[in-house]
């Protein structure tokens, strides 16, 4: 009898413990799909985080100077042709990303203008008459260029804003 006792108690014994692991399988089962799915939910809202901030970035607008097509005016500095250092008007269309152009209005009422590309200047309005040496130069947070005998001194913050 006693031996049929010991018998059933190890039955009842390795059916819960097949019970148990079974459990304990479904269980790390559960939790495996629940971590995967947590990956997958957290992927998702950074490609939308991430498209939200795209759409925002070309939603927000440089304003324009009334009555104007730029989104800044002002002075910078200027000498042409050997004369004096002086003062020029520009106006600035800004593109996003450093991209734009400056245009530069002389004291004859012509006017220049410079491209940039990434926040770097990378070329002049040239014409077959007007092709001169282009060269553009970092100082701190000023771009010196120089066409031909011409030279413009521009900062950072026309081009970028700020």
């Amino acid at each position: 009898m006693k031996r049929i006792v010991k018998s059933i108690s190890l039955l009842l014994v390795l059916g819960f413990l097949v019970t148990l692991n079974s459990c304990k399988q479904e269980t790390k089962d559960k939790v495996e799909a629940a971590g995967e799915a947590v990956v997958e939910e957290t992927q998702a809202a950074a490609e939308n985080a991430g498209e939200a901030v795209t759409e925002a970035a070309e939603d927000v607008k440089d304003a324009l100077v009334a009555g104007t097509n730029y989104n800044a005016t002002g002075k910078v500095p200027c000498q042409l042709s050997g004369a004096p250092t002086g003062n020029c008007d520009f106006g600035v269309v800004r593109e996003g990303n450093g991209k734009g152009y400056v245009t530069i209005t002389k004291p004859d009422g012509s006017k220049r203008t410079i491209f940039f590309e990434k926040g770097k200047a990378t070329g002049y309005d040239s014409s077959q008459a007007d092709n001169q040496e282009f060269k553009a130069a970092r100082e701190s947070d000023m771009y010196i260029i120089h066409i031909g005998e011409e030279r413009y001194e521009i900062p950072d913050a026309v081009i970028m804003g700020g």
